[in-house]
């Protein structure tokens, strides 16, 4: 018997069956010995139902979880469980009952939710926590031995717009020793004094009468001469708070004797390289590691993120490269000046994949509210700690919704010719205006009450900017792993 001739019978059963209610109604039918030991044998019918339950519950857990082949490991992406309801949720089990009583009586049950730590201030623990790593503190005794050397000099850089140093032994420059290997440095340093556009820059890059740590960037809006050594710092803090995910080299603030002169700069860890991301086709470029530069990018909203200040070293039994980022000077700008926003990045095809579980999980636990403690322990203005805050919640909106690092990078980096406002720019632009409005007291728009009601805004605003950008699918390429 067929399927269908099997279908036709059950209907034409229940088409008696129904004919048959009114004298089953009136007839009392003595219960059959099967009826009174309890069992009761399943139809074929009941037990299809109970076959196509089974499917779908198994549809429901393989849709929740794909395995896909893009990463080297087998990585697991997060997807949405399917939308409907189980017809078991809202059943009471059988060994409970069900919640009775008045709305008084449950309200007593229910414990009081706890007032949240305010972590805006920074408290000496955290400050021992985030401002001090067992990392930096062993690089800054390794610098002060080696610097207090005689052996040991600052050799500048070649490249660059400010001066930077590296702390190497004096035998290494000497022509001897031209044909033996050379050792690695110790560092770079990079003086405040010398930065681009300070009083005394060596390049002649400098601005007449410009004061460290307070005069405004004449190239760079939303900067100050001088400051790049505190994002240097800030970058490495931040990052090295969720285990150095982006792999930020150790950097401290130091007070080095450069050519005679004591001078205050941020001091770097050395880290050996093959070459620069700029002399490498992308091919060679594994997905997760232009993942980790790009969220750490937009964390901090990076407007000098090109090819050349990101390092490649091979990875052990693979035939792409490990990044590291360096040259973070110039992130976190004010966020009245969002319109530098550089992400070479955006341009590398790694950036349109969706992000791993590992990925998503860190933006998850990133925390504005401590990270902004940190950076005004630093010393970083509360403008552009407000610009850390707004990216960080777009990041996390972003990531959350399902879009790519391409998809978001492209909310924060002007398109073409960089003369139209990025949505971004559109976002804060109108939040503040919305905020100034409401507060309507010029002498508040500097406090905390302003800057937080501006990142609230802009965080409500995000939404829309995803809602109206389509998502883009990219297709599976091995060699990307």
């Amino acid at each position: 018997m067929g399927a269908a001739d099997w279908l036709r019978l059950c209907s034409e059963r229940a088409t008696t069956a129904m004919a048959t209610t009114d004298e089953a109604k009136t007839t009392v039918v003595a219960p059959s010995p099967r009826a009174k030991s309890g069992g009761r044998k399943k139809s074929r019918f009941g037990r299809l139902r109970l076959q196509g339950s089974a499917m779908l519950n198994a549809k429901e857990l393989l849709h929740q979880t794909v395995v896909t082949k893009l990463y080297p490991a087998m990585v697991q992406f997060r997807l949405s469980p399917l939308r409907g309801s189980s017809p078991f949720k809202d059943a009471v089990p059988r060994d409970e009952s069900p919640i009775v009583g008045d709305k008084k009586e449950r309200d007593e049950c229910v414990e009081p939710e706890k007032e949240l730590q305010d972590e805006t201030e920074l408290t000496p623990a955290l400050a021992a926590k985030w401002l001090t790593t067992e990392a930096s503190v062993r690089f800054a005794e390794e610098v002060k031995c080696m610097a207090a050397d005689t052996s040991s000099v600052f050799q500048i850089t070649s490249e660059g717009c400010g001066g930077a140093y590296f702390l190497t032994a004096e035998s290494m420059s000497s022509s001897r020793l031209s044909n033996k290997k050379k050792m690695d440095p110790m560092g770079i340093f990079k003086p405040r004094d010398e930065e681009y556009m300070a009083p005394k820059n060596p390049r002649g890059y400098v601005k007449e009468n410009a004061v460290v740590g307070v005069t405004e960037h004449p190239v760079n809006k939303g900067f100050r001469v001088g400051n790049g050594a505190l994002r240097e710092r800030a970058a490495y803090l931040l990052d090295n708070a969720y285990g150095n995910f982006s792999g930020v080299p150790v950097t401290n603030l130091m007070v080095l004797k450069v050519n005679g002169e004591e001078k205050e700069g941020s001091m770097q860890r050395f880290v050996a390289s093959q070459c620069s991301a700029e002399d490498m086709g992308t091919l060679k470029f594994a997905i997760p590691e232009v993942h980790k530069i790009g969220i750490l990018d937009v964390r901090l909203f990076n407007t000098d993120r090109h090819a050349g200040n990101i390092l490649l070293s091979p990875r052990a039994n693979d035939q792409t490269f490990g990044m590291t980022p360096i040259d973070h000077g110039f992130c976190l700008p004010s966020y009245k000046h969002l319109d530098g926003a550089t992400f070479d990045w955006l341009q590398w095809p790694q950036a349109q994949f969706p992000f791993t579980c590992a990925e998503l999980d860190h933006i998850a636990a990133l925390d504005e509210a401590r990270d902004a403690a940190v950076l005004r322990a630093v010393g970083i203005e509360e403008e552009c700690v407000t610009t850390m805050r707004v990216c960080t919640a777009v990041l996390k909106l972003g990531a959350e919704a399902g879009f790519s690092l391409f998809e978001i990078g492209s909310l924060l980096q002007r398109d073409g010719d960089f003369s139209l406002p990025s949505q971004l720019e559109k976002a804060v632009a109108k939040a503040t205006a919305c905020v100034e409005q409401e507060l309507n007291l010029s002498e508040e728009k500097s406090g905390a009450a302003f800057f937080d009601a501006v990142v609230a805004e802009v965080t409500g605003q995000a939404g829309c900017m995803f809602e109206g950008q389509p998502k883009k699918k990219v297709r599976s390429i091995s060699c990307f792993s």
